[in-house]
Parts: structure tokens; C-alpha cells; sequence
């Protein structure tokens, strides 16, 4: 989990992943999409959520992932 939230914390400082949280979230099973995160593919045997920002773009990401991601938003 630190390494996760290492890798979290230098892709919300070079930009790569936003600083602001979801106008919206949908869960539901991956659709082999890359994770925002991780750069994994999400599979369909895995929880996946889709982040709707407030600028309209829309992140995917493993449910860990987004929810480590999330919770450093409020640090």
C-alpha cells in the first residue's frame, strides 16, 4: 500500500492525476481499460470505478486504487 500511495502522491504532483475529486463515480466489473494509477488493465473480474470530473474527462481505476487516490485527496 505505500508503494501505491507513493505512486499516487508523484502522479498528483507532475499532473498526471488530478487533484480535485469526482463529480460522480460509477462502480461496475472492468472493461480492460488501463487504470489511471496503476497502468494496469482493468479486467472484467475486477471492480472498476469511472470517475466523471468536473472538467468532463473521465478517469477509470482499479476500486483500490481509487480508493487510495481518494483518500488523499482530503491530505
Amino acid at each position: 500500500m505505500d508503494t501505491l500511495m507513493a505512486q499516487i502522491r508523484e502522479g498528483m504532483a507532475r499532473g498526471r492525476l488530478p487533484c480535485v475529486d469526482c463529480a460522480a463515480t460509477w462502480y461496475g466489473p472492468g472493461r480492460g481499460q488501463r487504470c489511471a494509477v496503476c497502468d494496469h488493465r482493468i479486467l472484467g473480474s475486477e471492480l472498476g470505478v469511472d470517475c466523471d470530473m468536473p472538467d468532463g474527462t473521465t478517469l477509470r481505476l482499479h476500486a483500490r486504487c481509487y480508493e487510495v487516490w481518494h483518500s488523499l485527496l482530503a491530505t
